[in-house]
């Protein structure tokens, strides 16, 4: 009994030390002792105005969700936003987010609540990000300004970021003027120049989604080196890995062209999380790291697309065949031009099997297809036009392979050639017989 009672206490003090040492809210999670960022979102009315992609404010929106996905984890960042609640206040700034672990979809969130409405306090508001970053660390860090206009509190934000005071406190600016003018622009390029930060001035979602993809780049770039694990997880986050392959039938042979994929995660409601942008890939065979949870795959092949809900799980190495269940319909090399001689101008295909009630005959117009088509696995009323005549056969299309037509066993061609194999000319006066073969030739 003493020595169990013994045991307990040791395991308690053991307990406690660990407690001290490695805080419960570092557990499951790595300590970061590099340098931080802030991103500092321009909430002034004038972000509801609208290029031709959209209202600024909603394009911001996506790229900032879209440029967040390859840092999480590796970054701390914060969020402060200024005019987002008051309408004519040059004190309306707040610290939404303190610099922590990124996690994008919790960020995009916050992100998404921030609706435009008054001023551009920006002078304010990097002193008041400036402060907090030497709160957070000592380090001080890195700032990224996203803003659609100039200073209009009567302030100089240059001013305050001064060499002098950048170097100080180890300050970098990146300023972002969205689809700003050229002169109010420029009137903001002095706070990268002098914290030895980047100046941009995107004018779409694809360059503004570049720019901050860059200054958080080089806020990685301070970070790298300086992450340590200071106490074994007791929950340990851990993705999940998905391999994603696509095929026209069960054993057949991975598609290598042609192919497009999207990765939604989806709510409890088993819908797409609007907050969290999408993952795509144009690979054949794509690999992505995600999260735990649940998912939505979607693969386009051509004209077809099919989409499979999954359920991913920590640790998990997932590989995944997306099934079209399609067949190659063959067509005749002499289809691609029909003429007068043969008929064949279109196709109609009608499913016949009870599975495939609902779906809609298939035209071919042959002159606009190549030599193979893909239809639908499954079995087909087959009707064309020959010289005036309908004609009519059934087919029935296995998944994953090719399906001849009927029509070469009844209404083939035959090329005969009239040249001189001597000379390579036409024969002048060829003489061909044709006889028609019997079963028992």
């Amino acid at each position: 009994m003493k020595t169990k009672a013994s045991l307990i206490k040791i395991c308690s003090l053991a307990v406690t030390i660990m407690s001290c040492l490695f805080p419960p809210a570092l557990w499951g999670q790595e300590a970061r002792t590099g340098t931080n960022a802030m991103l500092i979102l321009d909430g002034s009315g004038s972000m509801w105005g609208k290029i031709k992609q959209g209202h600024k404010i909603l394009i911001a929106r996506k790229a900032i969700a879209n440029s967040l996905r390859a840092y999480e984890d590796k970054l701390n960042l914060g969020l402060m936003a200024y005019g987002h609640r008051r309408r004519a206040a040059c004190n309306d700034i707040q610290l939404i987010n303190k610099p922590g672990p990124l996690n994008p979809l919790a960020y995009s969130r916050s992100v998404n609540k921030i609706k435009p409405l008054g001023k551009t306090p920006i002078t304010s508001a990097l002193q008041q990000a400036t402060k907090n970053l030497k709160q957070t660390n000592s380090k001080g860090g890195h700032i990224i300004l996203l803003t659609d206009g100039p200073e209009n509190c009567r302030k100089l934000p240059c001013s305050i970021i001064s060499p002098q005071f950048a170097k100080a406190n180890n300050i970098t600016v990146h300023v972002i003027a969205f689809a700003m003018q050229a002169k109010d622009a420029q009137s903001l390029k002095c706070l990268a120049s002098n914290s030895g930060g980047q100046f941009f001035t995107p004018t779409n979602q694809s360059q503004l989604t570049k720019a901050l993809t860059t200054s958080l780049s080089a806020a990685l770039k301070d970070t790298k080196g300086a992450i340590r694990q200071i106490a074994k997880p007791l929950i340990q986050r851990t993705k999940a890995n998905l391999k994603l392959t696509a095929h026209l039938g069960p054993s057949s042979k991975a598609l290598i062209t042609n192919i497009q994929w999207k990765i939604e995660k989806l709510t409890k409601d088993n819908q797409p999380e609007q907050d969290l942008p999408a993952w795509k890939s144009q690979k054949p065979t794509p690999d992505f790291e995600l999260n735990p949870g649940q998912y939505r795959i979607t693969t386009q092949y051509q004209d077809f697309q099919i989409s499979k809900d999954i359920n991913l799980k920590k640790g998990q190495e997932t590989d995944q065949k997306i099934i079209f269940n399609l067949s190659e319909l063959a067509l005749p090399a002499s289809w691609a031009q029909p003429n007068s001689r043969s008929g064949f101008g279109k196709l109609l295909l009608e499913p016949q099997d009870e599975t495939a009630s609902n779906q809609e005959p298939l035209i071919i117009a042959l002159n606009q297809h190549q030599q193979t088509q893909l239809i639908p696995a499954g079995a087909y009323k087959l009707s064309g036009i020959e010289n005036g005549q309908l004609q009519t056969w059934f087919i029935h299309a296995q998944a994953g392979k090719p399906t001849p037509l009927p029509i070469w066993q009844t209404t083939g061609r035959l090329k005969i050639n009239l040249t001189d194999a001597a000379t390579g000319k036409p024969l002048s006066n060829p003489l061909v017989q044709v006889f028609e073969r019997t079963h028992d030739q």
